[in-house]
């Protein structure tokens, strides 16, 4: 559940051919979301599922960007890089919906108070 920061958008281009350090900041910045995203779920003990998702992805495309940078030749590191991205936008997708998770435990607990204030006393 990272803050929403404005920033550039990734061209189309570059999303579909990442080079390795493309995708080496990507994985980074999805380990960080996932850290993020799996502190944020156990505080608020909603989005487990989702944090857990966020992490696993991280890893991969840290693991992903790892085999690219040991990669034999310019073919295989290009098509390891894409698969570190694709796994690292996989992992911020899911850093997303722990915030939505979250918001959505957050209204449905101050639905239920709400209900339970204007019911009667009785």
């Amino acid at each position: 559940m990272s803050p929403t920061i404005r920033t550039a958008e990734t061209p189309a281009a570059t999303a579909k051919n990442p080079s390795l350090a493309t995708a080496r900041r990507a994985a980074e910045r999805a380990a960080r979301a996932a850290s993020v995203a799996v502190a944020w779920a156990e505080r608020a003990g909603a989005g487990r599922s989702e944090a857990a998702e966020a992490q696993h992805a991280a890893d991969r495309a840290r693991e992903w960007v790892a085999r690219a940078a040991a990669a034999g030749n310019v073919d295989e590191e290009l098509a390891l890089a894409r698969l570190a991205h694709a796994a690292a936008m996989q992992a911020l997708e899911a850093d997303r919906r722990v915030g939505a998770a979250i918001a959505a435990d957050l209204w449905a607990s101050e639905d239920q108070r709400l209900q339970v204030s204007l019911q009667p006393a009785a």
